[in-house]
C-alpha cells in the first residue's frame, strides 16, 4: 500500500453500517483496520502543523464565503475545506445559484432587446434557463415556480435597475498581508444618485437571517473596498431579499470598509497560522453538517 507515502498529515478510512441494508466493509479497509471495524466515539485528528522556522507558510487566496465560514467556526472549516470531508448533497444546491443565473439572462435580453421583457417572456426565460440538478421533478417544479415568482416581483419593482447595469457577477480581490480574498458581486448598478460613474453594489440574498446579517454588511464594504482599490467609485450598496422585494441599504462609507478590510486581515492571519478555533453553538452546531463527528457539539443536554 501507498498510504503513507500519499498522505499528508492524516490519512482515514471508514464505511456506511446501514443506509437501507447493511453494508459490508471493503476488502481494502478491513486488511487495514482488521476483520471488526473499531467504532470511534471522537474522531482522532492531527495538531495543527508547527512552523519549523525555515519554510514560510504559503500565500493563501480564498473566498470571502470561505473566510466568513471560517470565523464562524474554525473547526468546522478545518473538517470540511481542510481535511475534506463531504457533505450530504442536498436537493435544493445550486437554486440560488440558479435564480443568479436566471436574473443576470434577463438583464441580458434588457441589452439586447432594449426593453423590459413582458411577463410571458421571463416565464419563458426561467423555464428554460432554470436548472437545478440534484432536485427531484416534483422539488425541481417547485422551485421554477419560486424562481418565476421572484422574476416578477423583480420586474414589478425594481425594472429600472435592467437599464443601469454596469457589471453582473462582478469579480472582486482584496489583497492584504497574508493573501488575498476573493468573491464576486451579484450586481453594480450605474448612475446612483443620479451622477454619472457613481456606482452601487446589489447583493442578492434567496433567504436572509438575522443571525448573519453582520455577515452580509461585511461582505458588502470588503467589496466596496476592494473596488475603492482599483479606482472605481462606489457610493452605496444594497442587500436584496428577492422573496419580498425587500432592499436595504448598508453603510459602505469608508471608515466602515476599512475596518472590515481589518477584520478579514486578522482572520486571513489566523487562517494562515493553522488557528482552527471551535465555536460551539447550540442552534450553529445543531445545522451543521459535520455535528456527529464533532467533538466540540454541544450535547441534548446542553442545548435544552
Amino acid at each position: 500500500m501507498e498510504i503513507e507515502a500519499r498522505a499528508r498529515d492524516t490519512v482515514y478510512l471508514s464505511c456506511f453500517d446501514r443506509k437501507t441494508n447493511r453494508f459490508q466493509p471493503s476488502d481494502y479497509l478491513t486488511e487495514v483496520a482488521g476483520p471488526i471495524v473499531p467504532r470511534l466515539d471522537v474522531l482522532p485528528l492531527p495538531e495543527p502543523p508547527l512552523g519549523d522556522g525555515v519554510r514560510e507558510p504559503q500565500t493563501l487566496d480564498v473566498s470571502f464565503s470561505d473566510l466568513a465560514g471560517f470565523e464562524e467556526c474554525g473547526y468546522r472549516y478545518r473538517l470540511g475545506n481542510v481535511l475534506g470531508f463531504q457533505t450530504q448533497i442536498a436537493p435544493e444546491l445550486g437554486y440560488g445559484r440558479a435564480i443568479h443565473h436566471v436574473l443576470r439572462q434577463v438583464a441580458e435580453s434588457v441589452r439586447r432587446l432594449g426593453r423590459t421583457p413582458t411577463r410571458v417572456e421571463a416565464d419563458s426565460l426561467v423555464d428554460t434557463e432554470f436548472f437545478v440538478p440534484f432536485a427531484s421533478p416534483q422539488a425541481w417544479d417547485a422551485m421554477r415556480r419560486a424562481a418565476r415568482r421572484m422574476v416578477t416581483t423583480y420586474l414589478d419593482y425594481y425594472a429600472d435597475d435592467l437599464s443601469r447595469i454596469w457589471a453582473v457577477e462582478r469579480p472582486f480581490a482584496l489583497h492584504l498581508d497574508d493573501g488575498v480574498v476573493s468573491g464576486r458581486a451579484d450586481v453594480i448598478l450605474d448612475g446612483e444618485g443620479g451622477r454619472d460613474d457613481s456606482l452601487a453594489i446589489v447583493d442578492y440574498k434567496i433567504a436572509t437571517d438575522e443571525r448573519r446579517e453582520a455577515r452580509y454588511e461585511e461582505q458588502l464594504q470588503v467589496y466596496s473596498a476592494a473596488a475603492r482599490g482599483e479606482g472605481l467609485t462606489v457610493e452605496a450598496a444594497y442587500l436584496h431579499d428577492l422573496r419580498d422585494a425587500r432592499r436595504r441599504s448598508v453603510n459602505v462609507s469608508e471608515p466602515s470598509a476599512n475596518q472590515a478590510s481589518e477584520k478579514f486581515r486578522r482572520r486571513l492571519a489566523s487562517l494562515r497560522s493553522s488557528e482552527f478555533v471551535p465555536k460551539p453553538d447550540g442552534y450553529r452546531c445543531g445545522e451543521c453538517e459535520y455535528h456527529t463527528l464533532c467533538r466540540y457539539a454541544p450535547t441534548a443536554t446542553e442545548t435544552d
